[in-house]
Parts: C-alpha cells; sequence; structure tokens
C-alpha cells in the first residue's frame, strides 16, 4: 500500500493555523522534530545525507551538523550502510523499518522512505528507556485476555490495563469515535487521585480530519514533554521550492501548537496515542497520558503498537461476530416468508406474524414495508403523513440503498413534525420502483451526554496560535440529548441489506405467482418482472418458460442457447449434472433449490421453487439468480489467511531461542484468527464494490503486525544471543 498521505494542496502553514483553519494545517510538514532524537535524510541515489535536524551534531557528539551534509551514513554507524542495502532489497519501506546499530553506540534507529529516492532515518538513545523488560514475560501477560474477550467493553477495559500495566502512564483510555465523528471515552484507568473522564463524550472538531488520516496512516504517535523547544530541519527549503520534507510517518515529528495548548489545557506533559484501524475504518484510539514527561524507547513502543494491532483485529472479530447473530435472524425471516409464499400464497403474512425477526435485528420498536402490492406495518410507527413525506422525500433525495438517521428531524428540519416519539429511521430499497421501501423505526432516548468540556471551542483575543485554547476546561459539561434515538451501528445496517435483499427476492416470486394467476394484468405484470435488476426465469405447470427478463440475458453469453423448458436450463450451467438433478427435483417432488453454480462461467446464487395456488396445486416454478463474481473473488482473496500461508506473506524471520519462537508463533495465530473472521465480516456484510479496498486493509493489518512482532521479537533475541 502506499506510503503517501493525500492532503488538500490549501491551509495554512504549520504553526500558523488557528481555531477557524485548524481543519487544513499542513500538520505533516512541520519542518522540525522533537529533541529526544535525531533525523537525517539519506538520497537513495547516491547514499549521501541531504539534511539533518539541528540538533543532530550534538547529539552524534560531532563537530558541526554541517559536516553531515553529503556525508555517507557510516559516518554515524559503520554497520548501518550495509544493513540499509539489505533492507532495501527486501522491503518497500512504505512503512518504518528497524535498523540495530551497534550496541556500543546506544542508539536505535528507524528508516522508511518519502518518495523513490528520499529516505529518512531517525535515531534514539537507547539507554533513554527507563527501564529494561522481558519481552517474553511482559508480552504473555494479558494476550491471552485480549484473545478471548467475548465483548467490546471486556476487550476495551483488558486492553487498558495491560497498557497501564506496562507502561505506567498516569491514565490510559479507549476513545471510540462515533458515525458522527465525536468520541467517547469508552474505557479508562488512571491514578486513584485523577478525576475520571470515562463516559465523557469530546466533539468531532478537537481531531481535525488532517489529524484523523494521519492516525490512520502512522498508528503510534509520542510526545515526550510537551514544553520541548523543536529542532528544526537544516537547510531549510530555498525560496521557490515547493513543500517541506512530508514527515507522515516520522515518530519525531514536532506536534502542532493547536495541539500541544490542548494538551497543556488538559493538565499533561506527555502523551502515547495508538491507532486503532478496523479494515478502512479509523475506529478509535488508545490514549496515554502522563502528568509529567515520559519517554518510551522504541522497543516499548514496538511492544505498544503491536498490542494496539491485536486488540484492532479483535474488534474487527467481535463486530464480525455480532453481525452473523443478526444474519441467523435474517435468514430464519426468509425462510418463513419463503414457506408462507410456497404454501399459502401470501408472504406479507410472514412478516406480520414474524415481528420480533423483523425488528430484533435492527434493534427497532417499529417497521414498515411499502410495496406497490401491500403496506405492512409493525409496532410503532410515524402516523400516515409522515410516513408518506418521508416516502416521497426518499424517492427525490437519497441513491443509495441504506438510508440511516437516528435523529431525522435534527439532521433533516423539514421533518419537524410526525417524528417525535420516533426519530431515529433506517430506510431500505426493495426495489428500484419509487415508493418501495422497508423502513425501521427507534423511539426517542432521552438521556444526558457529559462532554469533556463545553463543545465549543474557545479562543482568546489575541487568536495567536500559543495562546489559543481548543478546551479551556475539561470538568465535565451536560448537555441534554432529545429528538434523537441510539445510533444505528454498522452490523444494523449490515441486516437492514440483507432483509431488503431477501424481501426482494420473496417480492419478485410473489410478482412471479401474481403474474400466473392474474390474467388480466399479465402485462402490467410481466413488465415488473422484465425490468427488476434480478435475474429471473419464470415457467409455467408444465415447465415452459413464460418470461426470461433482461437481467437474466445480460449474464449469459452474446448468442445464449435456446431455453423454451425448465429442462433446458442445465445447459447453462458449468455444473449442469448438479443442475439437471435439482431441477428435476423441483418439478418432481417440489423440492426448492438453494445453492451455488456456475452460469456462463459466473458464479452465482441460485434459487428455484414451485409455486402454489393453493397446498398441492402447482402454478408454475420460479428460477431467481444472483451474480456473486464479486464476492467468489473476495472468498478467493480470504484463502490467502490460512495459517499455512501466511509466510508467503509475511515471511518468516530467524529466530535462535525456542521461547522467541514459541511467542512469535503463538502471537501469529492470535492475529490470524481475528482477522480471518474480520474478513468473513468483509465478504459477508459490505457492499461488494468496497470488498477489495476493506480486504487488503485487513492483509495489510495482518501484515503490519508480523512485521511488528519480527521487529520486536528479533530485536530482543539479537540482544539475547
Amino acid at each position: 500500500m502506499s506510503s503517501v498521505v493525500q492532503f488538500t494542496t490549501g491551509g495554512p502553514a504549520f504553526g500558523q493555523a488557528n481555531l477557524t483553519n485548524c481543519e487544513s494545517e499542513k500538520i505533516h510538514l512541520p519542518g522540525s522534530i522533537q529533541p529526544h532524537g535525531a533525523l537525517l535524510v539519506l538520497d537513495q541515489s547516491t547514499g549521501k545525507i541531504t539534511k539533518s535536524s539541528e540538533n543532530a551534531a550534538d547529539f552524534f557528539s560531532l563537530p558541526s551538523t554541517q559536516g553531515l551534509l553529503g556525508a555517507s551514513i557510516s559516518v554515524i554507524d559503520p554497520s548501518l550502510e550495509n544493513q540499509l542495502k539489505a533492507v532495501l532489497a527486501q522491503r518497500k519501506l512504505d512503512s518504518p523499518a528497524t535498523l540495530l546499530c551497534d550496541p556500543k553506540s546506544d542508539l536505535d534507529c528507524t528508516v522508511h522512505r518519502v518518495n523513490a529516492s528520499t529516505l529518512i532515518l531517525e535515531f534514539e538513545r537507547s539507554s533513554l528507556e527507563s527501564s529494561k523488560f522481558d519481552i517474553s514475560s511482559d508480552l504473555q501477560i494479558g494476550i491471552e485476555q485480549l484473545k478471548e474477550a467475548a465483548s467490546l467493553s471486556s476487550l476495551c477495559d483488558n486492553t487498558v490495563a495491560l497498557f497501564r500495566r506496562l507502561f505506567g502512564y498516569n491514565r490510559v483510555m479507549i476513545y471510540r469515535f462515533a458515525p458522527d465523528g465525536h468520541g467517547e471515552v469508552f474505557a479508562e484507568q488512571c491514578d486513584a487521585d485523577m478525576e475520571s473522564y470515562l463516559g465523557n463524550h469530546y466533539p468531532a472538531s478537537d481531531i481535525p480530519n488532517i489529524a484523523r488520516e494521519l492516525y490512520k496512516k502512522n498508528h503510534i504517535r509520542m510526545l515526550v514533554d510537551v514544553n520541548y523547544k523543536p529542532a528544526v530541519l537544516r537547510p531549510k527549503p530555498n525560496v521557490g521550492e515547493t513543500e517541506e520534507l512530508d514527515m507522515s510517518l516520522c515518530h519525531l515529528r514536532s506536534m502542532s501548537p493547536i495541539h500541544l495548548q490542548y494538551v497543556k489545557n488538559m493538565g499533561v506533559q506527555a502523551t502515547l496515542v495508538i491507532s486503532l484501524m478496523t479494515g478502512d475504518r479509523l475506529w478509535g484510539l488508545i490514549n496515554c497520558s502522563h502528568t509529567t514527561p515520559r519517554y518510551m524507547g522504541a522497543e516499548r513502543r514496538l511492544l505498544a503498537e503491536l498490542i494496539g494491532e491485536i486488540t484492532a483485529t479483535r474488534i474487527s472479530a467481535l463486530e464480525s461476530l455480532a453481525r452473523t447473530t443478526k444474519e441467523l435472524s435474517v435468514q430464519q425471516l426468509e425462510k418463513s416468508m419463503i414457506e408462507s409464499i410456497t404454501s399459502e400464497g401470501d408472504w406479507a403474512a410472514a412478516l406480520s406474524n414474524s415481528a420480533d425477526q423483523l425488528l430484533q435485528p435492527m434493534d427497532a420498536t417499529g417497521a414498515l414495508l411499502i410495496t406497490q402490492e401491500n403496506t405492512v406495518k409493525i409496532g410503532t410507527i410515524p402516523e400516515q403523513n409522515a410516513i408518506d413525506s418521508l416516502v416521497e422525500w426518499l424517492d427525490s433525495n437519497t441513491g443509495d440503498d441504506v438510508f440511516a438517521t437516528p435523529s431525522i428531524a435534527l439532521d433533516y428540519p423539514h421533518f419537524d413534525k410526525g417524528f417525535d416519539n420516533t426519530p431515529g429511521v433506517v430506510a431500505a430499497r426493495v426495489s428500484r420502483r419509487n415508493g418501495e421501501y422497508v423502513i425501521w423505526f427507534r423511539p426517542e432516548h432521552v438521556r444526558t451526554i457529559c462532554w469533556g468540556g463545553k463543545p465549543e471551542k474557545l479562543s482568546n483575543s489575541t487568536d495567536q496560535p500559543l495562546e489559543l485554547s481548543p478546551r479551556q476546561s475539561f470538568s465535565k459539561w451536560t448537555e441534554l440529548l432529545q429528538s434523537t434515538s441510539d445510533h444505528w451501528n454498522a452490523a444494523e445496517l449490515s441486516a437492514a441489506r440483507l432483509i431488503s435483499g431477501s424481501i426482494a427476492d420473496v417480492l419478485q416470486q410473489f410478482r412471479a405467482m401474481r403474474l400466473m394467476i392474474a390474467h388480466d394484468q399479465l402485462e402490467s405484470l410481466s413488465n415488473q418482472i422484465t425490468d427488476s435488476d434480478l435475474p429471473a426465469l419464470i415457467a409455467d405447470a408444465k415447465g415452459g418458460i413464460v418470461i426470461r427478463n433482461r437481467a437474466f440475458d445480460d449474464l449469459l453469453w452474446d448468442d445464449p442457447p435456446s431455453v423454451r423448458h425448465i429442462s433446458d436450463l442445465p445447459r447453462l450451467f458449468q455444473e449442469s449434472a448438479l443442475a439437471s438433478h435439482n431441477l428435476q427435483a423441483l418439478v418432481d417432488t417440489k423440492r426448492s433449490w438453494r445453492g451455488r453454480a456456475t452460469l456462463d462461467a459466473k458464479p452465482v446464487l441460485v434459487r428455484a421453487d414451485a409455486v402454489f395456488s393453493a397446498p398441492g396445486q402447482v402454478l408454475g416454478y420460479v428460477v431467481l439468480v444472483t451474480d456473486v463474481s464479486d464476492r467468489q473473488l473476495a472468498e478467493n482473496t480470504r484463502r490467502r489467511f490460512p495459517q499455512q500461508n501466511l509466510s508467503l506473506l509475511v515471511g518468516d524471520p530467524e529466530i535462535s531461542a525456542a521461547p522467541m519462537r514459541d511467542l512469535y508463533d503463538g502471537l501469529l495465530n492470535v492475529v490470524l484468527e481475528n482477522a480471518q473472521l474480520a474478513a468473513m465480516e468483509i465478504t459477508d456484510g459490505i457492499d461488494a464494490q468496497r470488498i477489495p479496498v476493506m480486504l487488503a486493509s485487513v492483509e495489510a493489518s495482518v501484515s503490519r503486525t508480523s512485521r511488528l512482532i519480527n521487529d520486536l521479537i528479533t530485536r530482543s533475541d539479537s540482544k539475547k544471543s
């Protein structure tokens, strides 16, 4: 994956922002570092140093920084040049890699690539670490608890406890982002004499989007001392040159004065922040803070980042399990509808009779299905005039398959009446026709939100960056939240898509049945089937093909063979014998066919059912197929995750000590188990168009986590050998 972080070209330069434009401050181009380390820029084509931090001479005990420019990296450590060549031969360096300096030099070094010819090397003193630790014992503490956590709350509680135990910060929080971008302190451990922030909410503006993009790319950020004096990079860009050095991935990178003021307002001097990524989404942050300056060395930071990655993959796995539970309810609902239509001809009755199965996956108190043929009302729903306005608005203003809001009146003020008791709305289309939706409603949840300080950012009259006060007080500030429901989560939105898809399938069957019953409406109903985007075949009671719609033909080759009878269908499938057996059983015993097959080289899901006008009286047959090429590709991709193939993805380090090898293998097992569940969530729970990107994110997470394990254990192993 590319190491380039995309930012807008405009915006104030680093350190020149105020509270009105900090969203676009160029925080990735600070031109300086925190002075507990030193930074060198290397031209890969020449192997020469082109830029250094102004503190480099003192840091490396050299006569002058100027003498570094144009020199080889071997002036710092003779072994680094060959190590760098070896690393460049093995890795793209789109993420930092560890170089092992001579133990006598007391240096830790990481390297990463900025562009095709520019490398950044960052150095720290290994002796700055206040205490040493045994990676084997320390890392095993708590890992099993993370692996076995059965809920998000227990997982996050275990994670903050583990961080406190291993790294000793005064306060450790897990900060979870809501769909609207604001954050909540979801888990916390802190010193007994400190005010708890647990449950506090913070506005989305506290973390600008540009900072969130950096958190997505650089998963760990450390501030050693909020009162540090930056070490500027030399030489500075000449007049007319475009940009400062892109320092997105630098762990020494200077922090925005606005952020530093924010930290001071919290009453702390040191922080450590680890990103929690689920797929391509920034789920939250592990935020550690300390009331005095605190340094954590490279080895311990690797451990912190590793635990963060393991926690993030477990979050993805737990979300997958929650989604699976809802999917089971959806499957049962679909079964009820199919049984109802095939035995009684009234599928809508199945919805009314299965209210819990429709409401429970969505945690809703009311639902409404609107089609041309039926309106099914369940539970508490708005009055009819409000529903009519909502449907008309959905037809004209939403292109998405699923629309969701926890507060329709607040988010869309023209709905100021009619939704007082049901402000939470999710609507999913069941066809391309206007006015056909399944809609769920949630009641108002009046509650008090505790904000960590008043949500509005405040500034004093000077408006100078160093004097800005993003949060002048962190005392709790409460807000009474009304006219809103609980937020719809990702699992519920996935369930909405699944339920609407099932209803769409059943609706197609129902219309097919009506087509065969209501001859006086033949042309109208035929058009509904013909224009549907769901590929379908309809056969009469004798098996003769009545309709083969355009969507079905679109799945076939340019000149498809003639299909006049249901017995002609097997020739269209690659698995012709399987298709022949199942279709013959459909005609002879009326046994439905559900399964996967290959239609004209395309993987498809097949649904074939007999349609009854009364028990034992067959009107005909309906065959529906769904192209699952995207999901087949996703499943093929997911097969790259089995343990026996993992070495192809992450390599296999040479680890001499048996305990280290056991630890390495055990950690990979934890990562892999959760990644497999996360991949399952992706292939089963989101829009097919996003699957390749999301799976690439999971694969990147596995690869990144494995590299962290590799770097961490290789460092530890080298010290013991």
